[in-house]
């Protein structure tokens, strides 16, 4: 009987493990995590407020998420990493989206150089979960910037969950 309980036990953890493989938690190479389910989570953002924290997570996540259609909100990282580079993980889905909404990482204030960034398109109305296989190098001096664009002329807005930037080895 123990060992049947011990078994299901396995069974039951490894199909959690399973569920949750595309999941975005902090690790060791994270530099920047944050999952908006408070003001603490967006704390330096600009372009949005707490209003826009809403009660649709995504799966596996916390509570809450963002939920952003104002054309751009961005946040700059203060970045202390000689020589790394950088990849940009983060959950999403659009709503009522005319063309496809965006999750952005590029070096602040490089607006020009789009072979230097990340682009991330969301174009789906479930949640998915996209990575970068592309990454970034931040000189020093510089900031990472993290842009999200949604609505503006075309309308349409995008949630987000569980986004991360993470130093690429």
């Amino acid at each position: 009987m123990k060992q049947s309980i011990l078994i299901s036990g396995c069974i039951l953890s490894l199909c959690f493990l399973f569920s949750c493989q595309h999941a975005t938690f902090p690790t060791p190479n994270t530099i920047y995590f944050t999952s908006f389910e408070s003001s603490n989570d967006i704390q330096g953002w600009k372009g949005f407020n707490t209003d826009y924290l809403v009660a649709d997570p995504s799966p596996g996540g916390g509570e809450k998420s963002l939920h952003f259609g104002k054309n751009e909100a961005y946040i700059d990282l203060p970045v202390n990493y000689p020589g790394k580079r950088f990849t940009i993980n983060v959950w999403g889905k659009v709503d009522n989206v005319l063309r496809s909404c965006l999750v952005v990482l590029k070096v602040s204030g490089n607006s020009t150089n789009k072979d230097e960034e990340v682009r991330l398109f969301f174009e789906n109305e479930d949640w998915s979960f996209l990575s970068s296989e592309k990454s970034i190098d931040c000189p020093p001096g510089k900031r990472l910037r993290i842009e999200i664009l949604a609505g503006g002329f075309a309308g349409g807005s995008i949630f987000v969950d569980r986004l991360s930037v993470v130093i690429v080895d």
